[in-house]
């Protein structure tokens, strides 16, 4: 009989699916005519992405990267309640760095089936995020036969801050973008990773202000309930 071991769910700062761990993942399953069959994943987004592909008790074995060697296993349906109850337990920074992460891994990795839940689901939350008013202040300016904006950005949310960038960019087509940034940002690397799927490098420029007490009101764009739910879809 197969032992399992769950993980402590801890704080969310130190959960594994908040930030990157020493394993590759082994998944078990049961394929057409009752054969078993493994396949191998690098993260656990890969997995939280093709949940839709598996059952509930097929198995994940955490294999330890460097020695080779099995450390636990755990079913499907232990993995998708591990994730929801630290989604719960963790900070709306840490939910959206593990969103960011789905959103590269969906994009990039070849192991991902269907592609088009999360791009459906994206959409969504990116229309949303568009009726968000407040916290931007931006200007467009014609400078060398370019449509150039300058943005200065006063709220909380990396992925509010690349749908309404995005946006404007579609929508004036725009050449070059000097974004402004609160130097309380968090997951800043990501945003420009996620930014770069959209926009080359060669046309934006990040910058960073410390905000001014009374003069930067940093406005909360907290959208935890929206990327919960989108995750509880795609692991159910």
């Amino acid at each position: 009989m197969r032992k399992e071991i769950i993980i402590p769910p801890g704080d969310g700062e130190s959960h594994p699916f908040f930030r990157p761990l020493p394993f590759t993942y082994r998944v078990s399953y049961v394929g057409p005519g009752k054969r078993s069959h493994t396949i191998e994943y690098l993260s656990p987004h890969e997995i939280i992405l093709n949940m839709k592909s598996f059952r509930p008790d097929d198995s994940i074995t955490y294999v330890n990267r460097d020695t080779g060697k099995d450390l636990f296993t755990i079913s499907f349906k232990k993995f998708a309640r591990m994730l929801s109850e630290s989604m719960l337990d963790t900070s709306p920074g840490n939910l959206e760095l593990l969103y960011g992460r789905l959103i590269l891994t969906n994009r990039f990795s070849k192991s991902i089936i269907d592609r088009g839940r999360l791009w459906h689901y994206d959409r969504s939350l990116r229309k949303y995020l568009l009726t968000l008013k407040g916290g931007i202040e931006s200007y467009l300016a014609y400078e060398r036969l370019r449509v150039v904006l300058y943005l200065k950005y006063r709220r909380t949310s990396i992925h509010h801050l690349i749908t309404t960038v995005l946006a404007m960019q579609e929508e004036d087509d725009i050449h070059f973008c000097h974004i402004n940034i609160p130097s309380t940002l968090e997951n800043q690397g990501l945003m420009v990773e996620l930014l770069r799927m959209d926009l080359p490098k060669s046309k934006f420029k990040i910058y960073s202000y410390e905000p001014v007490e009374g003069e930067d009101v940093i406005l909360p764009a907290i959208i935890t309930k929206e990327i919960t739910q989108i995750i509880n879809q795609l692991i159910k």
